[in-house]
């Protein structure tokens, strides 16, 4: 009895491999010594473009992922068939790296993606200006709010695999983001608030190494209402390994290392998004 459940039990498992194969696998993510132009990494949708000057910075949102389902394959698997098998492996844990960080770490890490926007946008001729007297910067990019942990359970998967739970991190305030790409374009050139520019940033550990991912993407308004968005198709992964395997699927991160790396990584990403964007 034991060995025909055994037998079944193989032989189900196998038949969730076979349609597992069918998903097919997402392209593998760029290592950031690899891409010659990071404009590469990203597509718009829209006819503005930024000028260069001042520009009006809306939001720098940032997506830091603290748990995520990752095979040790250079290709992640595009799809998950919502076999009874696979979605039960995924609730045990199989396969799910977790990035353990305070929300203080992981506002930081936010922190440093916010300046590698504002490095890249400086090294590109704009000028990140606060909107407003009313409607400043906040300063050092400190949290405009609580810090939110958001729990993900997703079939699809990027480049880098399935988000589990990301914080999500506001360091510049007010927000005009909303979805993918709506924002009151009109509200904003009646009110004087363009060029603006809003960015949302996601940003992760791929298999040790620091990431700027999949997701991420920017919205352009210009003077005259034209909106543009940009979207990074494919992630920049960091060569320097900023965590280590701890115990089941736990990883230890080094602080330091992870901010300094997405700050880099940050710029060279948000480099990508001017070029693409036209500016």
């Amino acid at each position: 009895m034991h060995q025909a459940i055994t037998r079944v039990s193989f032989v189900c498992l196998l038949a969730c491999a076979a349609l597992a194969g069918l998903v097919g696998c997402n392209p593998a993510p760029r290592s950031a010594d690899a891409v010659q132009d990071p404009a590469d990494l990203w597509s718009i949708r829209g006819p503005a473009t930024l000028p260069r000057g001042d520009v009006k910075l809306r939001t720098i949102t940032v997506e830091v992922v603290t748990k995520s389902y990752q095979s040790g394959n250079e290709r992640q698997a595009a799809f998950v068939i919502p076999h009874p098998v696979i979605l039960a492996a995924g609730a045990a844990g199989v396969g799910l790296k977790t990035f353990e960080m305070t929300d203080r770490e992981a506002s930081d890490i936010a922190s440093a993606a916010a300046y590698g926007v504002l490095d890249a946008l400086g090294a590109a001729g704009w000028n990140a200006i606060e909107p407003s007297d009313a409607d400043p910067l906040v300063t050092g990019f400190e949290p405009a709010g609580p810090l939110e942990r958001e729990d993900r359970i997703n079939l699809a998967a990027t480049d880098t695999g399935r988000i589990r739970e990301v914080i999500v991190v506001s360091p510049v305030a007010p927000t005009v983001w909303s979805g993918e790409a709506s924002t009151d374009a009109a509200g904003l050139v009646e009110a004087g608030l363009v060029p603006a520019l809003a960015v949302r940033l996601r940003v992760g550990i791929y298999q040790g190494y620091p990431s700027v991912e999949q997701g991420s993407r920017g919205l352009i308004v210009t003077q005259d209402g034209r909106t543009r968005t940009v979207s990074m198709d494919g992630s920049l992964i960091g060569t320097q390994l900023v965590a280590t395997p701890a115990s089941g699927g736990a990883f230890d991160v080094d602080a330091d290392a992870m901010r300094a790396a997405i700050r880099e990584l940050a710029a060279e990403a948000t480099r990508g998004l001017i070029s693409r964007a036209g500016g």
